[in-house]
């Protein structure tokens, strides 16, 4: 293997991890070939030595204004890209613009592409800007560039006069988009609001470059957006509503979203860190406290003529806001992955220029901020900005976003949404070697000024503003393009290659609607945010389907080589808890599962207190929002699942008061409603959501790799199977497991004389005398398999009682009122008082197994992301099976003899001690049942249901049974 450049000593960082040290990145041709420790290397192979620093994805801007004709002194293909490279950013997306008296895309497209080819230091792909949606657009170039020209993506204005549609057009297009998979993309500001409002200022003469502000209210973006919003839900369409800048419409995206709406938004770094008094035209300073970190933003202009006009560097539209709180909205909405991707936005005009801003300078001296052209540059600023306001630059309790949200929103997320996730935004083999290698945390401090950058306009509106890093080196497609230590720019115009995108993606809401198969697509359920909870997106890892390997193995190959891992998802500190998903149990076309998973949803969801309306110690009323939500997509889950059926309530039922956005649970309600399955439209609005899990971190890691797993069982299932055993994982063995081989001596020898006792003794025990599950059941009582025979098992059981668990402190503590629920039946006990032992080394057993069942469940609650006692209260039942020896009849005539039938444990886990006999049976993925040996010393590990749900079916509950 000969890799042509190597990165060492960097911290890695993509949207889903932060990878340890240690890890380095082989690139060949151009894309990277591999991730890992001490790569081979020759003599020819480069390597790039980040020091220590954080190396992320190239960043995608997918929002920029390169060389359109209205910004005649704007940047040019060459200055806007050279200008990206400099700040990190490797993919830039720009507009082939319509004119309203063009007929045609496919000319303008064309032109684009002449201004663009040979001229760029960095990828590119382009958006089409759709002023004049004529009919033949619609059905017949619209296609065509989608499907042969690679562009997936419209803008569309609702202002401007030359290129504002009426809702009636917004219509049409989203349908045909939505139709071919293309991103519609929305400004959004009312119009006819903005013409009336500038009417008035232009009477009395206000037409100063603050007044710009005025012009352009919240209320004017707050209308549009909550307009554009609904024509989505109408057309059922997804959307990106582009630059948002108040926060009364970042929480119309956020309500929709909680809605399950597929609507995307994105802000811009001017939105974030600037406000309305940089309109004023003087020197302004601002400290924004609370808003951007504690930055002290100067301007020292030059005391000239037009001094009073610098205000016209700010404009744009929308416009900067006037109040702080607009800016603490939308980080908060960055920190809460409201906002999809984080754009530049980059539309400069030169200062000095009159066919640039000053054309708003009427004879050199008036202002008239309607003739100021829109639009600030940003596309080298913006990735050191948000960089800066991480957790690579400040600490924990200050930061506005992880590190793998930065990564999100500036790369990875714009990646999917424009159809490049197969080669962008990620750092994984096969993807183009896109990189930012950032400056060692000591000395990449700069302050930006206008002098330091690399676009074609003679300002930045950031000027004086300090960043805690720059990127040190920018890598496209394994080329070195900017050095910062050897001169900046290396890359050389041309380099650059024009991207043919795939189909635009979905990253909020549940379904996507397809007009050419007619069907919901469940599409990136654990990207979707839960109803009024936003949580970080996921990037699952993927492994090979086919392997001859147990998960097990896997695990431990993975982590001790730091070589990757098995699937699993981002940290998230909002979701706690799993919902059950109809959708997936109806996969499995089995109504008995299907029965037992559906009663399963809402008995978790009443264990975990959902549908209590009290408020608990320490919670606050979002969560209790939270809580109501979860409850009730249950609860509608349940009720959709089961037609004509009672609800599976536990008394005492539930007091949980429906959510504040009601939306169409009303409708659920009623009782004479029954939505037809066939129709995707109507399952849309139920609003079924299933809550993605949280991350296997570093400590279920350390764990894993601590416990001494057994093997070769798992071998011979895969010896036995011929084929992958990802599906009938897991069931796994355990040694060191800690228990005593005399404490399970000691049960096992009250257990086989218990079963051999007359049957009036071992009746004094019966379960038939039980309010619970305590006592001895008989065989040929019960059939775990509606298919098979009756189970010829004896059982001896018992419940949880806290006065015998080991980690109980103090049971007087426990009030009177609650002891009366406790499952404690003493008959179980005092009837085998002849056996004297019996109950002590039962309830020894039942001890070690409990503390071990919670050793291992810690492991998957650190794992989920959940308080490490979290399972605690689920360990609770114990059994003695028993399997009698089979008859003279059955010796005779033989044939398969079921002792327990095929069945899925509903449990957590189930922990079993097998005798030398054996019997335990799992079935495959293909449908075999194979045998799972006993393996002296070691207790096999079973998944129930319960904790496959909670994995989101990471581990399997796997059907077995004994014969």
């Amino acid at each position: 293997m000969k890799l042509d450049c190597i990165i060492v000593n960097g911290i890695i960082v993509t949207a889903s991890d932060v990878l340890p040290a240690g890890l380095e990145i082989g690139i060949r041709d151009g894309k990277i070939h591999c991730v890992g420790s001490e790569l081979p290397r020759e003599a020819t192979t480069r390597i790039i030595d980040a020091e220590g620093a954080y190396v992320t994805p190239g960043g995608v801007d997918s929002h920029t204004h390169i060389q359109q004709d209205n910004a005649p002194t704007g940047d040019t293909w060459e200055t806007g890209s050279r200008s990206a490279i400099a700040g990190g950013t490797t993919t830039i997306i720009a507009f082939a613009s319509q004119k309203r008296h063009e007929m045609s895309l496919l000319p303008v497209v064309q032109t684009y592409h002449g201004k663009a080819r040979g001229n760029s230091y960095c990828d590119y792909g382009f958006h089409v800007i759709l002023s004049n949606p004529t009919e033949d657009i619609l059905n017949n170039e619209l296609p065509v560039l989608a499907r042969e020209e690679g562009i997936t993506s419209v803008k569309l204005y609702m202002t401007y006069e030359p290129l504002k549609l009426t809702d009636r057009d917004l219509l049409y297009v989203m349908m045909k988009c939505r139709a071919l998979g293309m991103t519609t993309m929305i400004h959004a500001e009312n119009s006819d609001m903005i013409s009336v409002i500038i009417e008035g200022l232009q009477k009395h003469g206000n037409m100063d470059t603050w007044f710009h502000s005025v012009a352009r209210p919240r209320i004017a973006e707050d209308e549009a957006t909550y307009r554009a919003i609904s024509l989505a839900e109408l057309a059922d369409a997804p959307i990106l509503l582009v630059h948002v800048s108040s926060e009364t419409a970042i929480e119309h995206v956020r309500t929709a979203q909680s809605r399950l709406l597929p609507i995307h938004a994105e802000t811009c770094p001017h939105y974030l860190f600037l406000l309305s008094e940089e309109l004023k035209g003087k020197s302004a300073s601002l400290e924004m406290n609370g808003t951007n970190g504690t930055h002290n933003h100067n301007h020292d202009h030059d005391h000239d003529d037009d001094s009073h006009f610098h205000g016209a560097k700010a404009v744009c539209s929308p416009p900067l806001r006037h109040n702080p709180s607009d800016l603490d909205a939308l980080w908060r909405c960055v920190t809460n992955n409201t906002f999809t991707v984080l754009s530049s936005d980059h539309a400069p005009s030169k200062f000095n220029d009159p066919a640039g801003k000053k054309l708003g300078l009427i004879n050199g001296k008036i202002p008239m901020f309607t003739k100021i052209p829109n639009g600030v540059p940003g596309v080298e600023t913006r990735l050191a900005l948000l960089f800066s306001q991480s957790e690579a630059c400040l600490p924990f309790e200050e930061a506005k976003m992880s590190l793998t949200q930065f990564v999100q929103m500036t790369s990875s997320n714009a990646a999917k949404l424009y159809g490049l996730s197969d080669r962008k935004g990620n750092i994984a083999p096969g993807f183009d070697a896109d990189f930012v290698i950032w400056h060692p945390k000591e000395r990449g401090a700069r302050t930006i000024s206008q002098n330091m950058l690399h676009h074609g306009v003679d300002y930045t509106p950031f000027e004086g503003i300090e960043v805690q890093n720059w990127p040190r080196y920018t890598i496209l497609r394994g080329n070195v393009v900017w050095d910062a230590d050897n001169g900046g720019m290396v890359g050389e115009k041309g380099l650059g290659e024009f991207l043919k995108r795939g189909r635009g993606g979905v990253l909020t809401g549940k379904f996507l609607i397809s007009v050419e198969f007619r069907r919901a697509q469940l599409v990136h359920l654990s990207d979707m945010p839960s109803l009024g909870i936003f949580i970080p997106q996921d990037i699952a890892r993927r492994i090979p389907r086919k392997t001859n390997r147990s998960r097990i193995q896997r695990f431990k190959e993975a982590y001790r080589n730091g070589s990757g891992g098995p699937p699993h998802t981002t940290r998230s500190a909002f979701m706690h808890r799993m919902l059950f998903s109809k959708a997936q149990v109806q996969q499995r076309n089995d109504p008995i599962r299907h029965e037992n998973l559906r009663a399963c949803a809402l008995r978790v969801g009443q264990q975990l207190n959902l549908g209590w309306d009290h408020l608990s110690p320490g919670e606050t009323l979002l969560q209790q929002e939270e809580r109501r939500r979860l409850w009730w997509e249950t609860v509608i889950c349940e009720w959709l699942s089961t037609p004509g059926k009672p609800l599976c309530i536990i008394s005492p039922g539930f007091d949980c008061a429906l959510p504040l956005v009601v939306n169409d649970y009303q409708l659920l309600r009623s009782a004479d409603l029954d939505p037809p399955s066939s129709d995707p439209l109507l399952q849309v609005k139920y609003h079924i959501i299933m809550a993605r899990i949280a991350t296997v971190d570093n400590e279920l890691k350390s764990k894993l790799c601590a416990c001494d797993w057994v093997d070769t069982g798992i071998a011979n299932f895969v010896n036995a199977a011929d084929n992958d055993l990802a599906a009938i994982v897991d069931v796994f063995y355990i040694k060191n497991h800690g228990i005593h081989e005399d404490v399970i001596n000691a049960a096992l020898g009250q257990a086989k004389p218990f079963f051999h006792q007359p049957e009036s003794e071992k009746q004094k025990v019966s379960r038939d005398k039980s309010c619970h599950f305590n006592g001895l059941s008989q065989r040929q009582t019960s059939r775990a398999s509606p298919s098979e025979s009756l189970d010829n098992m004896e059982q001896f059981a018992w419940c949880y009682d806290p006065q015998y668990d080991p980690e109980t402190k103090d049971l007087n503590c426990v009030p009177e009122d609650i002891k009366s629920h406790l499952n404690r039946e003493d008959y179980i006990w005092d009837g085998m008082a002849h056996m004297p032992r019996f109950k002590d080394d039962c309830i020894r057993y039942w001890q070690r197994c409990v503390q071990l069942a919670r050793g291992l469940l810690k492991i998957f609650a650190l794992g989920l992301d959940l308080p490490e006692d979290y399972f605690d209260s689920v360990t609770t039942d114990a059994a003695f099976n028993f399997y009698p020896a089979a008859t003279a009849e059955q010796i005779l005539n033989p044939g398969e003899d079921i002792g327990l039938g095929s069945h899925a444990n509903l449990q957590c886990l189930t922990l079993l001690w097998q005798d030398s006999i054996g019997g335990l049976q799992v079935l495959t993925n293909d449908g075999q049942c194979i045998k799972a040996p006993p393996i002296p010393g070691t207790f096999v590990v079973n998944i129930g249901d319960y904790l496959m749900r909670f994995t989101n079916d990471q581990f399997k509950s796997t059907v077995h049974k004994v014969v």
